[in-house]
């Protein structure tokens, strides 16, 4: 796997380069499911058939992961190996995974995790992947990043690794808030305002 050298250094997300980030981004997703399913099952104890896009899955999961989120460790260096192809964006909240110094473990459970946070939503709620540009309900701060939008005009779109940060930024912070069942409310509370059966 080699990264697009555009997104190996600092970078703005723009129009312009915001088709490369989406196939990055894309072509990273089932890769990242299947590390983190392995992993699960392997150091979790976690039965491969229990991680199945449901939404009760996402409690286990999250139990776990939660308590694998923390900063970096004196002289941790960041493993440039598999970085995320938003991990040098300049223009997103996200830079500050960069500037609070998250683990190499958190940058990859916050990785990993968005792209099965994102298929709970395609799977439950009838959501799709689009790039921010094919939105109908468009806010600033999705700066081109892919999106899950719904065919419930009732629900906005939602940018799941930005969640994820969000999320991870208040383990760090000691600010959570129903901890085991702060991703499942992600799902829930989206559900919430659609008609479609969770």
């Amino acid at each position: 796997f080699t990264m697009n050298p555009d997104f190996n250094k600092p970078f703005t997300l723009n129009k312009t380069n915001s088709e490369a980030y989406y196939e990055c981004f894309m072509e990273r997703k089932d890769r990242k499911i299947k590390e983190m399913k392995e992993l699960l099952e392997k150091e979790a104890g976690i039965p491969k058939e229990e991680i199945n896009y449901s939404k009760e899955s996402l409690v286990p999961i999250w139990t776990y992961v939660r308590k694998r989120i923390r900063k970096k460790r004196l002289l941790e260096y960041v493993d440039q190996k598999d970085l995320p192809c938003w991990y040098w964006m300049e223009n997103s909240a996200l830079n500050n995974v960069r500037t609070k110094n998250f683990s190499n473990e958190s940058i990859f459970w916050i990785d990993s995790l968005s792209y099965y946070l994102g298929e709970c939503f395609v799977k439950n709620l009838n959501g799709q992947w689009i790039r921010s540009e094919d939105t109908n309900n468009p806010f600033e701060y999705h700066d081109y990043k892919p999106l899950i939008s719904f065919s419930d005009p009732e629900l906005i779109d939602r940018e799941p690794v930005t969640t994820l940060y969000i999320l991870s930024d208040r383990i760090i912070e000691n600010r959570e808030i129903y901890r085991e069942r702060d991703l499942i409310g992600v799902l829930e509370n989206h559900h919430k305002m659609s008609k479609a059966i969770l």
